[in-house]
C-alpha cells in the first residue's frame, strides 16, 4: 500500500482519503522497520522515503 500511494514531486496531488491511507500505512512500516533495525521512527521514514524515491525513479 505505501509503494502504491505513494507520490513523488512531480506527480500530481492525492486526494484527502488516499493522503491518510498513505500516512498511516507509512507509520505502520516506518514503526516496523525501526524495531527491526533497531532505530527510531523517524530514521525509518527517512529510510523508506529513499527508498520509494529510488523505485519510482527506476519505473519511470
Amino acid at each position: 500500500m505505501v509503494r502504491d500511494l505513494h507520490r513523488a514531486e512531480n506527480q500530481p496531488e492525492q486526494s484527502y482519503s488516499e493522503r491518510q491511507l498513505y500516512e498511516s500505512a507509512l507509520d505502520r512500516m516506518a514503526r516496523e522497520v525501526a524495531a527491526i533495525e533497531q532505530i527510531d521512527r523517524d530514521a525509518a521514514i527517512i529510510m523508506l522515503n529513499k527508498s520509494l524515491l529510488v523505485k519510482a525513479s527506476a519505473a519511470a
